[in-house]
């Protein structure tokens, strides 16, 4: 029996990881394309102002207040009493969407009467994603070097000892 290749012991969690291609239509991309916020053509990106959670992605408040605003009664996240689902107030925030030459570029907010906005979702053409990182090539690469074939014989003896014929 050959032992496992090393990109056996790592392909787990790099399932986890975008594959190269287009990426599938968010929940979110959907209810803007049916309240015709979102033209059909784009997609949501963070933008440069967007506060991020840890994951990098547009905190779940600030979105909930956006969709709040622009009158999603439809979502679960929606308004629900005075600040809405959160109970909070939207900060003095009100969001909006930008169009420009008859296109929607985005949600923008700003606060109070201030001309200042700052971009919190832009709409952009679909994403498309490539592979960086030859994972299985490198993670092997890397096995060669560094445990090489004294692993494989220990390995399969243990194997041999331990797992019941």
């Amino acid at each position: 029996m050959a032992p496992p290749s090393a990109g056996t012991y790592v392909r787990r969690a790099a399932e986890g990881s975008a594959p190269a291609g287009e990426r599938a239509t968010k929940a979110m991309e959907k209810w803007l394309r049916g309240q015709g916020i979102l033209p059909d053509d784009r997609f949501l990106a963070a933008g440069y102002d967007a506060p991020l959670d840890r994951f990098g992605n547009v905190q779940r408040r600030v979105l909930r207040q956006a969709f709040e605003q622009l009158g999603n009664l439809d979502d679960p996240l929606a308004r629900r009493g005075p600040g809405g689902a959160s109970g909070k107030r939207s900060r003095g925030w009100r969001y909006f969407v930008v169009v420009r030459d008859g296109v929607p570029n985005g949600i923008f907010r700003a606060r109070g009467r201030s001309r200042q906005a700052q971009s919190v979702v832009i709409f952009t053409k679909r994403p498309r994603y490539q592979q960086r990182l030859e994972f299985d090539e490198t993670i092997q690469q890397i096995y060669n070097r560094e445990f090489g074939p004294g692993f494989d014989r220990r390995l399969q003896r243990e194997l041999n000892e331990r797992l019941p014929r």
